[in-house]
This record gives structure tokens, C-alpha cells and sequence, in this order.
């Protein structure tokens, strides 16, 4: 889903991911989660035909379960989106919790 040359600015880690191999183990661990959900909640999408991007915006929430305990995760996000090569992926992916 994601262009070879995505950035990732993931939710639980402090890292920017900048190739596959960085956002593939990102993934894997955080999939890796005992009863991972998301919800998802309000979000905007905005169309630049200029620019020929397609960014979303808005928030979600994970759970999970740790040690016999249900972790929530409230989340922001913002994605952007190119075609390329006839084929629409993700370009940017920034998720964080909000500001307490």
C-alpha cells in the first residue's frame, strides 16, 4: 500500500520509517499485539488536483490486550496519497497521540 519512498511517522515509536524494511518491522511488531482493533473516528479528505494528492486526515483509536489489561490508544493521523504507476499509494503517514 505504501510507495517505495514513503515516510512513516508511526503512532508507538519515535522513529520516522523511511524504506520498506523499516516500516515492514514497524508493522510487524506492532501487529503483533494480542487483540489488536481500530476504530475509526471523525476525518477530512481534501483533493488537490494540482498537486495531484490526495490527503485524509482525522483520528482513530487502538485497543489491545497487555498483560491481561486492555490498552487504548487514541490517535491522530494524516495520510497522503499519489497514483503512481496507475496505482494510488500512500506517501505520507503520520500518526500520533494527542497532547495530553
Amino acid at each position: 500500500m505504501y510507495a517505495e519512498d514513503a515516510i512513516l511517522v508511526p503512532t508507538v515509536a519515535d522513529d520516522v520509517r523511511e524504506n520498506r524494511q523499516q516500516r515492514q518491522a514497524y508493522f510487524d511488531g506492532f501487529l503483533a499485539n494480542e487483540a489488536l482493533a481500530c476504530e475509526l473516528g471523525e476525518y477530512s479528505p481534501r483533493v488537490s488536483r494540482k498537486l495531484g494528492t490526495v490527503v485524509i486526515g482525522g483520528h482513530y483509536t487502538f485497543e489491545y490486550r497487555a498483560a491481561d489489561e486492555t490498552v487504548t490508544i487514541p490517535a491522530r493521523f494524516l495520510f497522503t496519497f499519489e497514483e503512481i504507476l496507475g496505482e494510488w499509494k500512500i506517501t505520507g503517514h503520520h500518526s500520533s497521540r494527542p497532547a495530553e
